[in-house]
C-alpha cells in the first residue's frame, strides 16, 4: 500500500521535529549555558535508558524494591529533562543528584557492595564540576561534597553488610 504525499510530509515533519528536539539546542539558550544544556539533556536521556534497563533487570532478578524505585526514577528523569528544557539547571542537577544518591544507596542495601553501584557516587563529584558553569563553583562543590560524603558513609558503614536480596555472582560481575 502506497503512502499518500500528505502522510509522507507529516512523517518527515515528525522525524525532523524529533531529530531537532533530540540533537538540537534551541536558539533561546545563551551560549554560556549551551554546554550545560547539552550535557544535561543527554545525561537525562542516558539515565532514562539505563533506568529502564535496571527496571527490566531488577524485575528479572525479583529485586522488588529496586524494581519499584526504577519506575519512579524513569519518571524523575523525564521531569528533569523538562526542567532542562525550561532552563532550571541547578534544580534539575539537584534532583538528579539526589535521585542518583538515593538509587545507589538503595542498591547497595538491596544487592550489596559487590554490585558496584556505590562507585557512581564518585562520578557525581566530578560531573558537577564539569557541567555547572564556573560561576556556580559553590553549587558544584555542594553537590560534589554531598555525593562524596554518601560514598564515604557507605564505605565505612555498609561495605560488609549482607544484602537484602541474593543476586547470582555472574550478575554482580556484569554490573561492575
Amino acid at each position: 500500500m502506497a503512502q499518500s504525499p500528505g502522510s509522507m510530509t507529516r512523517e518527515r515533519s515528525f522525524l525532523s521535529t524529533a531529530s531537532e528536539w533530540l540533537f538540537g539546542v534551541p536558539e533561546r539558550i545563551p551560549i554560556k549555558n549551551r554546554r550545560l544544556y547539552i550535557v544535561g539533556k543527554y545525561g537525562c536521556l542516558m539515565a532514562f535508558v539505563f533506568h529502564v534497563g535496571f527496571l527490566v533487570g531488577f524485575g528479572l532478578l525479583h529485586v522488588k524494591i529496586m524494581y519499584i524505585y526504577n519506575y519512579l526514577s524513569v519518571l524523575i528523569f523525564v521531569f528533569i529533562l523538562l526542567l532542562f528544557q525550561r532552563e532550571a539547571y541547578f534544580v534539575a542537577m539537584l534532583i538528579g543528584t539526589c535521585e542518583l544518591i538515593i538509587h545507589q544507596t538503595m542498591a547497595v542495601f538491596a544487592v550489596g557492595w559487590d554490585a558496584g553501584f556505590q562507585y557512581l557516587l564518585i562520578d557525581i563529584c566530578a560531573v558537577s564540576f564539569l557541567v555547572l558553569p564556573f560561576k556556580s563553583f559553590r553549587r558544584a562543590l555542594l553537590l560534589s561534597v554531598f555525593g562524596g560524603s554518601v560514598f564515604l558513609m557507605l564505605l565505612v558503614f555498609c561495605r560488609r553488610i549482607e544484602p537484602i536480596y541474593a543476586v547470582p555472582q555472574p550478575v554482580l560481575r556484569l554490573l561492575k
